[in-house]
């Protein structure tokens, strides 16, 4: 896996269904959400433990050492990783639960053995790994089902299921040609993303993208969404 960090989010915002025929007539509104949001190459110290006092003070990752350190540096833990990831602690810290602190005996492994981006895509969207035919990062299309596919498939859910994506293997991994499901591989073509609100909150996080990792954006990242 890449020693730089890239940001991968994927989303998936499904729509409720019409309870009756008056409900389906009526104008279709926003059901309940689910959100994925994975961030590729990021340790679970970081996530824990907020920055690593190391890396901080080492000029060959961080280009300003007294401005990281004075925006992402306290002694105490809690507060560090709060510094760091700050809508992961405040949000889900308080009102949700956050897995994987090593430290405390709650490890996710893959069971993939590529450790790297496709094949872990593959895993985390299919529910299993497939060595044999996803062994590489280039861009074929995935010959197993994902659960993005699997959902628009249904007929309540059948055409509500699109996506964003800076990494154009996403596509693939996905595979939009089998699947029906609607994507956009490029930073550009985001904001003629079908939906209303969604556009502009991945447009928002592709200009944050172009701002940290340079005009071409960071290397992978997508969102899914509910037309």
């Amino acid at each position: 896996m890449s020693t730089r960090i890239v940001m991968l989010m994927i989303g998936i915002m499904l729509v409720s269904c019409a309870a009756n025929e008056q409900q389906a007539l009526s104008p279709r509104v926003d059901g309940p959400n689910v959100v994925l949001i994975t961030i590729d190459g990021l340790r679970w110290q970081e996530v824990f433990n907020g920055a690593d006092a190391w890396l901080l003070g080492n000029p060959d990752y961080m280009h300003n050492l007294a401005l990281m350190r004075d925006r992402f540096w306290h002694n105490d833990r809690v507060r560090r990783r709060e510094l760091l990831m700050p809508f992961l602690w405040r949000k889900f810290g308080v009102e949700g639960q956050v897995y994987g602190n090593r430290a405390h005996n709650c490890a996710a492994r893959v069971r993939n053995n590529m450790w790297f981006s496709y094949p872990g895509y593959n895993e985390m969207l299919v529910g299993y790994p497939d060595d044999f035919r996803i062994a590489s990062n280039s861009a074929i299309d995935n010959p197993n089902v994902t659960v993005l596919e699997y959902l628009n498939r249904l007929p309540e859910l059948a055409g509500r299921v699109a996506g964003a994506a800076m990494w154009d293997p996403i596509g693939n991994a996905v595979n939009e040609n089998r699947s029906g499901v609607t994507m956009r591989t490029s930073v550009e073509s985001i904001g003629v993303f079908p939906g209303a609100a969604l556009p502009a909150l991945l447009s928002d996080l592709g200009d944050s993208g172009k701002s940290i990792a340079g005009q071409g954006g960071l290397s992978a990242g997508s969102a899914l969404s509910g037309a």
